[in-house]
């Protein structure tokens, strides 16, 4: 996956005052533009997992249906987009091409692996990744400028 990082000494003294207490204001509308930049991006990945899915027993439909994109911004660590399943199934087994689900209507309940098509929420992530990129710069950018 595409990584946008800088690491430089003016950098870190500039994201100092963007944290200060002064600031939060400003640092709360950037993290507003950044989720909503991230939502359609997000939300791309998630069908492009779902479309690939086995269509019989609706695991598709229920990754569509349930799917959440969330973003976590930390601006001492970065930006990072996270898929999850309101019912708390985590999208990283699908990317890794084996899921897990229980088996009614046996003698002992339980659950059993099954093989899904692997890296398709990659795939997507890397046709968005230069235009998420340019976004997220251009909002920390625009953050920044009001700061300093």
């Amino acid at each position: 996956m595409s990584r946008l990082e800088v690491r430089t000494e003016e950098y870190r003294k500039e994201a100092a005052k963007l944290l200060g207490p002064d600031n939060k204001k400003v640092v709360l509308e950037m993290r507003r533009d950044l989720r909503a930049a991230a939502k359609p991006v997000g939300d791309r990945i998630l069908a492009a997992i779902a479309d690939a899915m086995p269509k019989g027993g609706g695991l598709a439909d229920k990754v569509r249906s349930q799917g959440r994109v969330s973003l976590l911004v930390d601006l001492r660590r970065g930006v990072k987009i996270q898929l999850a399943n309101k019912l708390g199934m985590r999208m990283g087994p699908f990317e890794d091409g084996s899921i897990r689900h229980p088996v009614y209507g046996r003698w002992l309940p339980g659950q059993r692996a099954q093989s899904v098509p692997s890296g398709k929420g990659s795939e997507q992530f890397a046709r968005e990744a230069e235009a998420l990129q340019r976004q997220v710069a251009e909002s920390v950018t625009k953050t920044v400028r009001k700061v300093i």
